[in-house]
């Protein structure tokens, strides 16, 4: 039970979380990422 507790957590607020998993700019950088692959990956 106490998993789910945190992801509930980390999926709330996605942005603070990720640039505290990996700092600074990860989350700008990981969303050009994205946009920069295909709409569809298999």
């Amino acid at each position: 039970m106490g998993y789910y507790k945190y992801l509930k957590k980390l999926w709330k607020k996605p942005k603070e979380n990720f640039n505290k998993l990996l700092g600074g700019t990860a989350w700008r950088d990981k969303l050009a990422e994205f946009r920069k692959q295909p709409a569809m990956l298999r």
